[in-house]
């Protein structure tokens, strides 16, 4: 973030976007909820905002036990062009919606497209 903020930095906004993505990933694999929470919704927010941050923000949700928000972000993943639903199926972040009758329609959804 410093980087991205120094005058001397010719990052462009994709590459931002995609460290935000990789520090909330890496967020959430610490257990931090909240500062993945505070670094996946900054990365969504980003023009450059990708698949991935939808992705990484659903995650979050799921493990703060939010599964509305969960959902929300899990459609604009899709919207961006996220197709994998054998990697979602399988991903343990998302283990508590898997009986879910919302998370089977998105994961045909996903198959369909």
């Amino acid at each position: 973030r410093e980087l991205w903020n120094s005058p001397e930095t010719e990052m462009d906004a994709d590459g931002y976007a995609m460290a935000l993505s990789n520090e909330c990933d890496a967020l959430i694999v610490l257990k931090q909820l909240e500062a993945a929470l505070t670094t996946c919704t900054e990365a969504t927010g980003l023009e450059a905002a990708n698949a991935n941050s939808y992705y990484n923000l659903a995650a979050v949700h799921a493990l703060m036990n939010r599964p509305d928000a969960v959902f929300e972000a899990l459609e604009k993943n899709i919207e961006l062009g996220d197709r994998d639903h054998q990697y979602l199926a399988s991903d343990e972040w998302f283990r508590g919606l898997r009986d879910d009758p919302r998370f089977t329609a998105l994961l045909e959804r996903m198959r369909a497209e």
